[in-house]
This record gives C-alpha cells, structure tokens and sequence, in this order.
C-alpha cells in the first residue's frame, strides 16, 4: 500500500505486538510512525528468523525493549512481562490473512488480540476487500503455476506428516469466486476415481470431485467493519488503498456487552 499512515496522536508510550512477524518489513515502518514505542513483541513459529530479527532491530533501535515469543498466534498467548513501562498496546496486523478465517472464527481471533493487548489497546489490520472477480481467478490461478504448487503442497504435507498416500499428479488445483459470500474458494480436484489412505484410513474420491483447502474472504468494508464491532473493537479511521482494493483499519478496544 501506498497510503501513509500515521499514528501519533498525543505523545504515549506504546508497546507493538505483531502476530506473525515474519521477516519484519513492515515492522520497521510501524515503529517509524509510533510516538514512543518503549517496547515490541514479535510472534512467529519460526525460532531462527525470530532471533534473526530481534537481534536486527535491537541494533536499529537501542532504545527499544524486544521481546520475541515464539508460538503459533492462532493458539492462546501469555506476553512477556516488559521492563519499559508503556500506557498503550497496539496489535500490528497489516496483511490481509484475516481473510483466510471463516467468520466466526475471525471474531473469535479478534476478541483474542484484545485480550492479549488488555484495555484502551489499539488494533492495525489489513484486509483485502477487492471484490473483482476476474482479477481474483487470475490471482489465485496464476499462469506461472505458483498458487497451484502451493495449494498442492497441502497433500505433500498430509503424505508427509499424517501417514497419508496422495499421488499429487492425480490432482488440478481450481480456485472459485463466490460473489454471495465474496470469497475464493480453493480446490483440488481428483482427475480419477481413487481410494486414498490418510492415517490407515480409506478416503473415496470419484473423478472430478474436489477437496476444498481454503476459503479466501474479501469482506465488504461494511462487513468487515461489522466483524470488527462483534468482536470488540470500534473502527477509529479507515486507510485505503488508490483502488480501494486493500484497507488498513485502526481500531480501538470496546468494553463487549
């Protein structure tokens, strides 16, 4: 995105928590446009690209307490006790994997990082919201094959962790819109009838029958806005993309009734 967004308002002492941290990108530019960060929390499973970017960001601000928790984000968190004393959290959530969660458990996973920031905290989220459904197929069936490998990668996964024996070749990758509930749905579809084994377990599939692996929702702004008020947050102000494709939301902690 190229909308600049700003977060200071009145000088405060802010700790950043960031689920899923990754390598840290927009990391960077989060605490560039904090007030006072006294302190950043990032969560990742990835125990060596965690230590990787602690120490990075440790050298680029000697000000700033970091303070890593390695952990799936999706799971209950304790936070670490912090030494720099901060008045406000902020939740730091900028892509759009909001939209990979069926909506009940979207609002159980937002009720949670207000729980984890605890009161007066403040929420960053991404979402995409780019209901064209051309442009979404071309996405997510690229011509270069990169979303379909990925997708694919889920049986490589099952044969490999969970006992089971899918031959990948037997399988399409097929990726839908659905414009009622606007999300893509993603496929892989059996080019035969087959009987597979998953954990000793016999699964039938008939020819042309498809396994669904994702849903990929691209929430209405009036939805997502809706999504954000059931689960204990109220929209402050709304950043969109040029197009009006992605949008970040900043959002603050509601007492839920």
């Amino acid at each position: 995105m190229s909308t600049s967004v700003s977060l200071r308002t009145r000088s405060v002492r802010e700790r950043a928590i960031e689920p899923g941290s990754g390598a840290g990108t927009k990391t960077r530019m989060l605490l560039s446009a904090l007030d006072q960060p006294a302190s950043y929390v990032p969560i990742d499973v990835s125990m060596e690209q965690l230590a990787h970017n602690a120490d990075a960001l440790r050298a680029e601000y000697p000000g700033l307490e970091v303070q890593p928790v390695h952990g799936d984000y999706t799971r209950t968190l304790v936070m670490p006790a912090t030494r720099a004393p901060f008045e406000r959290t902020l939740v730091f959530f900028p892509g759009s994997t909001i939209g990979n969660f069926e909506p009940s458990e979207a609002r159980r996973f937002l009720a949670r990082f207000g729980e984890l920031a605890g009161p007066a905290a403040l929420l960053l989220l991404g979402a995409d919201s780019n209901g064209e459904g051309e442009s979404l197929l071309r996405a997510y069936d690229d011509s270069q094959g990169v979303t379909a490998a990925f997708n694919l990668n889920v049986l490589a996964h099952l044969n490999r962790d969970h006992d089971a024996a899918f031959d990948l070749d037997t399988f399409d990758h097929r990726a839908t819109w659905d414009p009622v509930r606007s999300r893509i749905e993603m496929q892989l579809v059996s080019h035969r009838r087959q009987t597979v084994l998953v954990g000793g377990e016999p699964v039938e599939l008939e020819r042309g029958e498809p396994i669904v692996t994702e849903h990929c929702y691209k929430h209405r702004p009036e939805v997502l806005e809706n999504l954000l008020a059931t689960s204990g947050w109220k929209v402050r102000r709304v950043f969109p993309d040029p197009r009006g494709r992605m949008r970040l939301w900043l959002a603050e902690r509601t007492e839920r009734t």
